[in-house]
C-alpha cells in the first residue's frame, strides 16, 4: 500500500480547483499553515502574506470547529471571508481534520464547497455566480500582471521570481550571474514632444531590441518600470555582460528613432549598467539589481528593488 505523505497531500491540494486552507487548531488565533492558489485568487492575497497569519483575521462571520472536539468528517459551515480589497464573500466551507492526536485534531482543512451543490436556493446560486466571476477576474488579472502591457516583456514581479530562482542555482554551483539594467535616455522629453502613444511605440521597439538580442535559452529580459529595462544572463563574467550590454545599446541606437530633445544624441539611446558576480551565501539576489540601478544613478525602489547607495557610473552609447 502506498504511504500518503505530506508532500503528496500538498500536491493534491495544489491541484484542486476549489479553495483550500489548512489551519493549526492548537495555536492562538488558528494560524494558516497552508493555502492553495485558488485561495490566493479568491482573496487577492498571496501565500507569503497569509501563511502564519491568524485565520480569525480573515474570518468576518461564521463559526470555527472546536479545537478539542472531533465533529463528523465533512461538517460544513457558512462563513464570510475577507478579501484584500475589502469585499467580504460568503462561502460554504467544509471542515475536515487532518491530524488526530489523542482524539483531538491538530490541523484542520477548510475547503470551499461549490454553492451550486448546497441546494440553498436562488440567493446561494447568485452568490456562487458572483464569486465565480470574481475568481475569474482575479485569475485574468494575475495573468496580465505577469506581462508588461506596453512592451509585451515580462513584468518586474516575474523578473524578480526568475532572478531569485537563477540566483539560488548560481549560488549552489558557484557560477557567475549577471544583470544589466537599461535606462532610456531623456524619455520624459520624448514623451513631452511626441505624446504617450508615440512613447509606447518607442518602448515596444526597445523591448523588441532587447528580447531579440538574447541568444541563450536561459537569458531573460523584462521591463522593470517607466524607462527601465533589465536583462538577466547566467554564467556570465563581467566582460561578457558588458559586451552584451554594448550590443543591445548599439542596436537601440541603430533603430535611428529621431529624438530632437535628447541631450546625448540625435536619436534615441539607452544608458546601462552591468553587474556580474558569483553569489555569496550572505548576499540576497535583489542586491544585484540594486547595484546596477545604483550605478545608473536611479531609484532602486522605482524598479522594484531595494534602495541602496547610489554611485554615478552610467555608461551611454551615442
Amino acid at each position: 500500500m502506498i504511504k500518503f505523505t505530506k508532500n503528496m497531500m500538498i500536491q493534491a491540494l495544489d491541484a484542486t480547483p476549489a479553495p483550500a486552507v489548512v489551519i493549526d487548531a492548537h495555536k492562538d488565533g488558528w494560524p494558516v499553515v497552508y493555502l492553495n492558489s485558488a485561495v490566493e485568487i479568491l482573496l487577492g492575497r498571496t501565500a507569503a502574506e497569509l501563511v502564519g497569519e491568524s485565520f480569525q483575521e480573515l474570518l468576518v462571520e461564521g463559526a470555527l470547529p472546536d479545537a478539542d472536539a472531533l465533529p463528523a468528517t465533512g461538517a460544513a459551515e457558512r462563513q464570510k471571508w475577507r478579501t484584500r480589497d475589502g469585499i467580504s464573500v460568503w462561502l460554504d466551507v467544509r471542515w475536515s481534520p487532518l491530524v488526530d492526536r489523542a482524539g483531538r485534531p491538530g490541523l484542520w482543512l477548510l475547503s470551499v464547497i461549490d454553492e451550486a451543490q448546497t441546494d440553498r436556493g436562488g440567493q446561494s446560486q447568485a452568490t456562487a455566480r458572483l464569486r465565480d466571476e470574481l475568481v475569474d477576474a482575479r485569475r485574468q488579472l494575475k495573468s496580465l500582471q505577469r506581462v508588461d502591457p506596453v512592451t509585451g516583456l515580462a513584468s518586474a514581479s516575474v523578473f524578480r521570481e526568475v532572478l531569485e530562482r537563477d540566483w539560488a542555482i548560481a549560488r549552489r554551483v558557484q557560477r557567475p550571474i549577471a544583470v544589466i539594467v537599461f535606462a532610456v535616455d531623456c524619455l520624459d522629453a520624448y514623451r513631452d514632444t511626441y505624446g504617450r502613444h508615440a512613447t509606447d511605440s518607442l518602448l515596444r521597439k526597445i523591448g523588441h531590441a532587447l528580447g531579440g538580442s538574447l541568444r541563450r535559452a536561459g537569458d531573460f529580459s523584462a521591463r522593470l518600470a517607466g524607462d527601465r529595462f533589465a536583462v538577466l544572463i547566467g554564467d556570465a563574467e563581467p566582460e561578457q555582460a558588458d559586451a552584451l550590454a554594448r550590443r543591445i545599446a548599439a542596436k537601440v541606437r541603430n533603430l535611428a528613432i529621431h529624438h530632437p530633445r535628447s541631450t546625448t544624441a540625435r536619436f534615441v539611446t539607452v544608458s546601462y549598467a552591468a553587474v556580474s558576480e558569483v553569489p555569496a551565501w550572505t548576499r540576497a539576489s535583489v542586491m544585484l539589481v540594486d547595484e546596477a540601478v545604483s550605478r545608473l544613478g536611479g531609484d532602486a525602489e522605482a524598479t522594484g528593488a531595494v534602495a541602496s547607495d547610489r554611485v554615478s557610473d552610467a555608461q551611454s552609447i551615442s
